[in-house]
């Protein structure tokens, strides 16, 4: 392997590795500084994957002066870096989407400190329509929607025969997500808290 195929393959784990690492750790920060090298990253590991393929056109030309190495053999490693080297965009690409899905999200948790049991818990607002949850005394349910439009977000519910409202004071749009934290108080009424 020489220096030029190795140079090649760094071009290649180089971005990798940085771009999982910072997702990674972007998950359960949602920083904006990570977020914001990620981005710088996908414009990095564009340009090392043009010089990875400057220095995969180099090792071709010196090995193929080399001739204790079979053709062959020559064309699966260049083969096989060249896919490498490709492999980077449909891995960032999926990072990519699934940090903007996740970034868009309006995530409701609901905390029933109360004694009774709320059925047919949703989200609507903003053009997203949740399915029901019954949240039982003592438990936490999590509701995540994605904004099809701008709007508030109101969660309804029923608490026994009574059917109850609240608007979670939050406006969203289809891009911009929110956490908001809803405890059912031991009294039935309802407090809310706006995480982001």
């Amino acid at each position: 392997m020489n220096t030029a195929f190795r140079n090649a393959l760094q071009c290649w784990a180089i971005p990798l590795a940085a771009g999982v690492c910072i997702f990674a750790a972007w998950l359960p920060t949602r920083s904006e500084v990570l977020a914001g090298l990620g981005a710088g990253l996908l414009v990095g590991g564009t340009a090392l994957f043009c010089i990875g393929l400057v220095e995969l056109g180099i090792s071709i030309e010196q090995r193929r002066r080399d001739a204790s190495l079979s053709r062959r053999g020559r064309l699966a490693s260049s083969a096989l870096c060249a896919g490498l080297l490709l492999s980077n965009f449909p891995v960032a690409g999926a990072m990519t989407i699934h940090a903007m899905r996740i970034d868009s999200r309006c995530r409701i948790v609901v905390h029933n400190e109360s004694a009774s049991v709320w059925e047919e818990v949703r989200v609507v607002g903003a053009g997203a329509r949740s399915e029901p949850v019954t949240v039982r005394p003592g438990a936490v349910e999590t509701i995540d929607v994605w904004a099809r439009t701008e709007g508030s977000l109101i969660l309804s519910a029923r608490h026994g025969e009574a059917l109850q409202s609240r608007d979670l004071d939050v406006y969203v749009t289809s891009g911009l997500g929110v956490e908001v934290h809803v405890t059912i108080e031991p009294d039935d009424s309802m407090t809310v808290d706006q995480r982001r």
